[in-house]
């Protein structure tokens, strides 16, 4: 009897996958939401978790973890680096140097030599790089043969417009490679999809999705992503894992005055030129100069100014930036102020605290919903509209390329106004949400017994 058929004499291993420990708060939800459907349904299982930051994961879960990468990952060298001209005053090469060079001159004449030298000089260079990640890919196997279950936990793994085919889409793989040579079940949990623009990056995530056992996705537009690869894809989109969390009891809001009301905003550094795929020349600043003068237009209402970050890396930079072009001092103390976010739980009060949101980031929106706070969405991609649809709230999401000043005044204007009749909306549909995405973990499960 093989060790994955005799689950009866040990517990049952899972391995969360995540892309987590890079202070990304929405992929941390997602993974954590898997953590506690393992625990719900499966009391006994034993857990591994697979990140980015195993420490980090480690320290927040209490949990053992394991590497995504091999740890000698390293960056290429920059095009200064690669580009680099010898100083005139750096020494002149020593005499064997100039033998060499005279031997492959030499060498360069015979037919077919230089190609071959020209060949095992790549051979020689990738190396050093390839004999780190072939030890990983052995261990890994090891490790893998000892799981029974491998779960991916949402968020926008099934893409290749970051950094290209060699990043998530050989990442993902890999792992689901080894998981199928080494016995162990692949599930692709409420994962996104998209964009997929390199040929190769299509090739290893139609692989990988061929090679899972189980599948579901978080919006349609990750489903029409994957089919365009001529995948069959034979389940509906599933609401975010996020919707499943156990929160906090909620406490009741008292009713405040318009000058007490908080309004939170949630930015992203869209079209940063370190950050964003495809950043325009000037497209950061002009968003960077809307949300400023849109908090101004808040604060000369009367209302209360809250930033808050999901990313806690990239966003607090943005938050910054939006600040430096609001005079404070035109405002009471205390009317412009950024929440100071570590983690989810954080991130939970915060968003409790704030009566309407304006959110770019998925997250920001997802929070915001699920704690039943009126929020003006600001989409950067196709999976923001289809969540803002699925809410009942295709009213209030903007397209963040075609985002005006005017436009965003008006619709916050009508939540306002329209403030209650949204939150019950948000309520049922949070429920709804929450019912259809615990039945996908259900169905996940059944997958080890």
């Amino acid at each position: 009897m093989s060790q994955h058929q005799n689950t009866a004499r040990r517990p049952v291993r899972i391995a969360v996958f995540g892309h987590v420990g890079q202070d990304n708060l929405g992929d941390e939800a997602a993974f954590q939401a898997v953590l506690e459907a393992v625990k719900r349904h499966k009391p006994d299982a034993e857990i591994l978790g697979i990140s980015v930051d195993p420490a980090d994961t480690a320290s927040r879960y209490g949990i053992s973890t394991y590497p995504i990468w091999s740890e000698t990952r390293r960056a290429a060298p920059s095009r200064a680096e690669q580009g680099r001209v010898r100083p005139e005053t750096e020494s002149p090469p020593p005499r064997h140097a100039t033998a060499m060079a005279s031997l492959k001159s030499v060498l360069r004449c015979i037919p077919g030599v230089g190609y071959l030298a020209k060949w095992m000089r790549k051979v020689v260079t990738l190396l050093p790089a390839l004999a780190p990640e072939i030890l990983f890919l052995f261990r890994t196997r090891r490790v893998l043969r000892r799981v029974d279950l491998l779960a991916v936990a949402g968020s926008q793994h099934l893409n290749d417009y970051v950094l290209g085919p060699w990043n998530f889409p050989y990442t993902m793989w890999k792992w689901a490679m080894l998981a199928k040579s080494a016995g162990t079940k692949v599930a692709l949990v409420n994962v996104g999809a998209g964009p997929l623009r390199t040929r190769l990056g299509k090739w290893f995530i139609k692989q990988t999705v061929a090679w899972s056992d189980y599948q579901s996705y978080r919006d349609t537009s990750s489903i029409r992503c994957l089919e365009q690869l001529s995948l069959p894809i034979r389940t509906p989109a599933v609401p975010d894992l996020v919707f499943t969390l156990r929160l906090p009891p909620r406490r009741p809001q008292p009713t405040r005055p318009r000058q007490e009301k908080i309004v939170g905003i949630n930015p992203i550094p869209f079209n940063s030129a370190d950050y964003w795929v495809g950043a325009s020349h000037g497209g950061y600043e002009r968003y960077v100069q809307l949300l400023a003068s849109f908090a101004e237009w808040l604060l000369a209402r009367g209302l209360r100014v809250l930033f808050f970050p999901t990313q806690l890396t990239l966003d607090p930079r943005v938050i910054r930036d939006i600040r430096a072009r609001i005079n404070d001092h035109a405002y009471q103390p205390g009317a412009v102020a950024e929440a100071s976010i570590k983690s989810v739980e954080d991130l939970c009060a915060a968003i409790e605290s704030m009566d309407f949101v304006v959110a770019s980031r998925f997250h920001g929106l997802v929070f915001s919903m699920l704690l039943e706070k009126p929020v003006l969405g600001i989409s950067y991609a196709d999976k923001g509209l289809d969540l803002m649809a699925s809410m009942g709230q295709s009213r209030y999401v903007l397209d963040i390329m075609t985002l005006d000043l005017a436009t965003m005044q008006q619709r916050f204007q009508e939540i306002e106004l329209r403030q209650d009749q949204i939150r019950s909306v948000l309520r049922e549909r949070a429920v709804q949400h929450r019912g259809l995405a615990e039945a996908q973990l259900k169905e996940l499960f059944t997958l080890v017994g």
